[in-house]
C-alpha cells in the first residue's frame, strides 16, 4: 500500500457503509461498525501502510491504541 491514493481509498471506503446504516436507522450496527473501524480496521491498514514504506517493524500492537500510532507516524501515513 505504498500509493497514497490507494491508502485513502482503503481508509475512506467504510464510510459508505456507515452512511447507509445511518440513513436506514441501523444505529446499533453503526456504533459497532464505528468502533471496529476506529480500533481494528484503522490499526491494520495503518500497519500495512507503514510496513510497506519501511517505517515500522513489528510495532503492530501500538497501532491498535487509537491516536497513539497515528500521531507518531502522522507525516508518513498521510502525506508521503
Amino acid at each position: 500500500m505504498k500509493n497514497l491514493l490507494v491508502y485513502y481509498l482503503f481508509i475512506l471506503s467504510p464510510f459508505a457503509l456507515m452512511f447507509w446504516m445511518i440513513e436506514n436507522e441501523y444505529s446499533l450496527a453503526f456504533v459497532i461498525t464505528l468502533l471496529f473501524y476506529s480500533t481494528i480496521y484503522r490499526g491494520v491498514t495503518d500497519y500495512f501502510r507503514l510496513k510497506a514504506r519501511g517505517c515500522i517493524g513489528l510495532e503492530l500492537l501500538r497501532l491498535f491504541v487509537p491516536f497513539y500510532g497515528r500521531r507518531r507516524f502522522f507525516r508518513d501515513l498521510y502525506f508521503r
